[in-house]
């Protein structure tokens, strides 16, 4: 059920465009990938040590707010501070970290919606 409903939110973001992220509040989903996965860097470059996965409809946050702006603002990438896994309990976990930003889908969701 809970995949169900991850799925669901994932889709609707999907459908809802594409947005920059302002704050510890914005979500993206990660689409579909060449490998089957998105990696996540220590920093915004491609020789980077990579420290996680993520696969696609996974559900990451920015945190815009929690780190420095000129840091978080590299042109490609995007900065993440948790995931949601869709294969999980659908619950955030803590994940600091560089991706891809052609990888993502970004759309505002409310902090009320959030589930932490």
């Amino acid at each position: 059920m809970k995949k169900l409903l991850l799925a669901g939110i994932a889709a609707l973001f999907l459908t809802t465009g594409t947005a920059h992220a302002t704050g510890p509040d914005d979500c993206a989903v990660v689409v579909q990938t060449r490998d089957g996965f998105l990696n996540v860097r220590e920093a915004p470059t491609m020789k980077s040590k990579i420290i996680a996965k993520l696969n696609p409809m996974d559900m990451v946050w920015a945190d815009a707010y929690e780190c420095i702006t000129e840091e978080c603002e590299v042109k490609g990438w995007r900065h993440i501070g948790e995931v949601t896994r869709s294969s999980g309990d659908g619950k955030p976990q803590k994940l600091r970290g560089w991706v891809g930003e052609k990888y993502l889908k970004l759309a505002i969701v409310p902090a009320s919606n959030r589930q932490s």
